[in-house]
């Protein structure tokens, strides 16, 4: 049954557009269409980025934006994403034409929240975790592109560096059953994907709770088993991003060069050529460390 349009506009990472194509998966299966006008839909879903700053600032500059453009109606407007999980009932304050606030962990649950507004609740807000019974799975046609799709396997950080958000607005690692991660990867294969990014905030601090699924490959870390597992289904092209330097280690580099279908492409992020500044920012190790990681 239709049940209205929808446009959600995605700031940010590769996180959140994994996270809009799971919503827009949810909410198409709900019964609403997904639309490319903010200008004519029922319900604008802004899913927010924090590390920029004045993040918040950018959210209520868009939302002021669209609701001056539209000629006719005020659709429903909804913060997703990490803005909402820092700001919370505060955006509500900020601005009261939104109406809906979600976090990163509310995903699955977005069409109920907007059935809640269409019932008449006022302002409703969902900064709960994922739940247990909630999947990562996402349509194809919701992809955005059909030659990449990203693929989470896992989410937050525990590293808590000086200057960075993450740890507050995704929460702590929590990485997704590799059995998971490898079922959706031949998912891909199938579908004709011919390149699948692994994406996390830290991808190479993947820590399973189980190693199902990695057994028969070698390495030291899961990562590098992870990356051998996925690399076995015959995706043509294979990425990750973003490593974090102290958790680079040699196994992933031997992982790589064992597979002609893992890029030789890698993200290890420099921050700082200074010693003194990668202290103060708790990064874990000093520039001679990330040129012996090169």
């Amino acid at each position: 049954m239709y049940k209205g349009s929808i446009y959600i506009e995605t700031m940010g990472c590769q996180m959140n557009v994994a996270d809009t194509e799971r919503a827009a998966t949810r909410l198409r299966a709900a019964g609403y269409e997904l639309t490319t006008s903010a200008e004519s839909a029922n319900v604008v879903l802004i899913n927010s980025c924090s590390v920029r700053a004045r993040a918040e600032q950018k959210v209520f500059s868009r939302v002021g934006e669209i609701r001056h453009a539209r000629e006719k109606g005020e659709p429903r407007f909804g913060v997703m994403g990490c803005v909402a999980q820092l700001e919370g009932e505060a955006i509500f304050e900020q601005t009261p034409a939104i109406r809906i606030v979600v976090g990163p962990g509310g995903v699955e649950r977005i069409p109920d929240l907007i059935e809640r507004v269409k019932e008449g609740e006022r302002h409703v807000i969902d900064l709960d975790g994922r739940s247990d019974r909630d999947t990562w799975e996402v349509s194809s046609v919701e992809r955005h592109s059909e030659y990449v799709a990203f693929l989470p396997i896992i989410e937050g950080c525990n590293k808590f560096c000086s200057y960075c958000i993450v740890p507050y607005s995704r929460g702590r690692e929590k990485s997704r059953p590799a059995a998971d991660i490898l079922r959706e990867a031949r998912r891909l294969h199938e579908a004709g994907f011919p390149e699948i990014q692994l994406i996390g905030q830290n991808v190479n601090s993947y820590r399973p709770a189980s190693d199902a699924g990695l057994e028969e490959f070698k390495g030291a870390t899961p990562f590098s088993r992870l990356l051998r597992a996925v690399a076995s289904i015959g995706v043509p092209r294979i990425k990750f991003t973003t490593s974090f330097p102290r958790d680079f280690h040699p196994d992933i580099v031997a992982a790589i060069d064992e597979y002609e279908n893992l890029c030789n492409w890698v993200h290890l992020p420099v921050q700082s050529g200074s010693d003194r500044i990668l202290k103060l920012m708790r990064r874990c190790h000093n520039s001679c460390e990330y040129l012996g990681r090169i």
